[in-house]
């Protein structure tokens, strides 16, 4: 399964990075995040991927993705809670079998929310996108290597 869930984030990822909004959309599940936004319907979510907009550094850059079980091991990794907004929109979206990948990219981190359907699995949602300093928890969470205690 995890296999499947790290797939459904890579060809979400690529559609991304080309800015391909059809892919994005068969790549994707309603109801949709946009970080703390619920998006219900189809046309809508299609207009809102058209509009993404990707720097150079994250299209350029080595990927590495890293699935998480949820919004604890989010908060764990951030070593925070996440903003109450979006907290509150990512608890009721984020629910049983959903997984939260973080896609590395050159120097950018993209929070994804994937669900899983009747067909696999999907992406539901960018849940945040940013630059992090070197000593950002998140960043260090990820990278680390999984022999190293935390």
């Amino acid at each position: 399964m995890m296999v499947r869930r790290r797939a459904a984030a890579e060809r979400f990822t690529a559609a991304f990075v080309t800015r391909d909004a059809t892919v994005m959309l068969a790549e994707s599940s309603l109801p949709w995040v946009d970080r703390s936004q619920l998006i219900r319907e189809a046309a809508t979510l299609k207009t809102r991927l058209a509009e993404f907009l990707v720097p150079a550094s994250f299209a350029k850059g080595d990927q590495r993705i890293t699935l998480l079980i949820g919004l604890a091991e989010l908060e764990q990794a951030l070593g925070k809670k996440v903003p109450d907004a979006a907290r509150e929109t990512w608890a009721g979206h984020l629910t049983a079998g959903s997984r939260i990948a973080v896609v590395r990219r050159g120097p950018m981190l993209v929070g994804l929310s994937l669900r899983r359907t009747k067909d696999g699995y999907r992406v539901s949602g960018l849940l945040f996108d940013y630059f992090p300093e070197p000593d950002d928890p998140l960043l260090r969470a990820i990278t680390k290597s999984p022999l190293d205690p935390r």
